[in-house]
């Protein structure tokens, strides 16, 4: 149980304990920011893929010949999150700043939460496509457990 709390909150612990309030302020601030991208762009993406995998997955398990099926759906999963991603990277770090504003005023976007946020869209770039590959990798270990789809 220490364990899962300390890698789901460690960066928090960290924070408070080696940073002051206002970069405090700034991390929550551009880590809300990023986990609302991810909650309402990406993870729609991957459960559509893992719903896709797991549907050729059980038609590869009846036949082995329908196996390149697995790898398409991977395939285009992880050109749709790094499209989005790379628009992100692209665009991001140029609007960081009107965005935050926009949404939160000028005394935010004063700070230095623009330019932490610009660098953030490179970070969802890599989780985006971290989170599409390990997933992928996932489900091909339970199947292998299962015995089916090993390959």
């Amino acid at each position: 149980q220490a364990e899962k709390l300390i890698l789901a909150e460690g960066s928090k612990l960290a924070l408070v304990a080696l940073e002051n309030s206002y970069n405090q302020g700034v991390y929550g601030l551009v880590a809300n920011l990023g986990s609302l991208v991810v909650r309402l762009l990406f993870t729609p993406i991957e459960e559509a893929a893992f719903t896709a995998f797991s549907r050729a997955g059980l038609t590869a398990a009846s036949n082995p010949a329908s196996r390149a099926s697995l790898a398409q759906v991977l395939s285009v999963a992880v050109k749709a999150v790094s499209l989005l991603g790379l628009l992100a990277v692209t665009f991001g770090p140029w609007y960081s700043y009107v965005l935050l504003r926009v949404v939160y005023s000028q005394k935010w976007a004063d700070t230095e939460a623009p330019l932490v946020l610009a660098c953030y869209t490179a970070y969802l770039l890599l989780l985006a496509v971290n989170g599409e590959t390990l997933g992928g990798d996932r489900r091909n270990q339970v199947w292998s457990e299962m015995g089916c789809c090993a390959g």
